[in-house]
């Protein structure tokens, strides 16, 4: 239902959506954010809301929120880019109760940008300082081939991600024809786990060339873990310039499905080609 039907009232705001559970978004918000998470960009358009968190153009997550996942949803302008204080956004959200009704509201550029929490007979409003987010870092990943591709099950990789530890500076990712396998090591430990294409967790196994295998930092791959515990299944792609893309959708109450994706640069220093 839109905001502008004739049997609701007559709003001058560029943005309203609205939404019955505020779970769905907390939980999504909860897999972007850390303790380095400082803010996030919100580009709003008739389509549905992405929310962007990037840290030091090395890596960045990506939330998309189709506009029929609302309840109600106007948008009066073309496109809206703001930029958020991350947690100031999820703890208004999720002020009174995971079950709590939300919503948006975002009059014009340079305003406050107004979150409504209604839970039985509590209502709270909070109004959040907007910046302007027009330069928002763009991986450009589809611009470039992708050389491999695996979709897998949450299950077992999880598990991986929650036992590396703070010593090694790198995971290895490779992916043949065959398997992919994940590694890491330092002085002390060398560990990897391998799916083989015939895993009951592995659903897909496509690579371009015989071997694609690229590194990158432990301490983004450990980011992946809040996602992976959220998810049914992961989507895991490398394009020719090692960029890591991580998909996983996340479902709803209500059945439908909201999306994180995941970027990350390869570290050049160790990169196997």
């Amino acid at each position: 239902m839109s905001y502008i039907d004739e049997d609701l009232s007559v709003t001058h705001e560029a943005f309203f959506a609205s939404k019955d559970t505020a779970k769905d978004i907390v939980m999504v918000l909860k897999c972007m954010l850390s303790k380095d998470s400082k803010t996030c960009s919100m580009v709003i358009t008739d389509e549905g809301i992405q929310v962007v968190v990037d840290e030091k153009a090395n890596m960045q997550w990506n939330s998309y929120f189709k506009r029929n996942v609302f309840t109600d949803y106007d948008i009066r302008v073309g496109t809206i880019y703001l930029r958020l204080p991350l947690h100031d956004l999820m703890e208004a959200i999720n002020a009174l109760s995971p079950q709590a009704k939300v919503e948006f509201r975002y009059k014009e550029e340079g305003a406050p940008f107004v979150i409504n929490v209604q839970h039985e007979n509590s209502r709270l409003t909070v109004s959040i300082k907007s910046f302007n987010a027009q330069n928002i870092l763009d991986f450009d990943f589809g611009s470039d081939a992708i050389l491999a591709k695996v979709l897998l099950l949450p299950k077992t990789i999880k598990d991986v991600i929650r036992d590396i530890d703070s010593a090694p500076p790198t995971v290895r990712f490779r992916i043949t024809q065959t398997e992919f396998e994940v590694t890491y090591h330092s002085e002390l430990l060398k560990a990897s786990a391998l799916f083989p294409n015939y895993s009951r967790e592995v659903a897909e196994i496509m690579v371009k060339d015989e071997v694609v295998s690229f590194h990158y930092k432990a301490a983004l791959i450990k980011r992946l873990l809040p996602a992976l515990r959220a998810t049914g299944k992961v989507g895991i792609r490398i394009n020719e310039r090692g960029i890591l893309s991580v998909q996983f959708p996340i479902p709803q109450e209500d059945k439908q499905t909201n999306f994180v994706e995941f970027y990350c640069v390869p570290d050049l220093d160790e990169t196997e080609l």
